[in-house]
């Protein structure tokens, strides 16, 4: 009777034991649907000027995918585009932002932030970028990194992404 009350107490700690390490391992990831705008004013979008008045994000997460529409804001005019990013690291092809290419990129979790290692493939020219995506705490502003490898890289090297030419958009929750 003693072994029988000893060996349920053993089963029971270790359940209770990996289904803490499950949790942890499984933590919920942010949420990144809704509606996002973005703030001109707090972003770093390059050296020059950038092509658009504005950018709007409509957001729609699942556990598989970050589906967006990106409205784009230009000379009193707006167009929209459709983007999506599968988490499981399968690959999408994307419509540049302003340009008539288009970026391949593979993409999944690291941590709490969404990472894409991009191509973006604007006529004969291709350029690396690895673009993170994060939701501050409070879920109210979201932050857009672009980092741009050195266009002199050799595709066979590992690429070194230059700080300096990185692009920080920051976008504000409006829903």
């Amino acid at each position: 009777m003693k072994q029988a009350i000893i060996s349920l107490c053993l089963v029971f700690s270790t359940i209770s034991v990996f289904a803490q390490y499950k949790t942890i391992g499984q933590e919920a990831k942010p949420d990144f649907s809704g509606t996002w705008v973005l703030d001109m004013d707090k972003s770093v979008l390059g050296r020059s000027s950038p092509p658009y008045d504005g950018v709007k994000l409509m957001i729609n997460q699942s556990t598989e995918t970050l589906e967006v529409t990106r409205i784009v804001s230009r000379k009193k005019k707006e167009f929209s585009q459709k983007l999506v990013y599968y988490f499981d690291g399968r690959g999408e092809s994307n419509p540049e932002m302003i340009d008539q290419g288009f970026v391949r990129s593979k993409t999944g979790w690291n941590l709490n932030e969404i990472l894409s290692q991009c191509f973006h493939s604007i006529g004969v020219v291709t350029i690396q970028s690895r673009d993170e995506w994060a939701v501050s705490k409070d879920g109210k502003s979201m932050t857009w990194i672009t980092a741009f490898a050195p266009t002199n890289f050799d595709i066979g090297s590992r690429a070194i992404f230059d700080p300096g030419s990185s692009i920080r958009r920051v976008f504000i929750k409006t829903n």
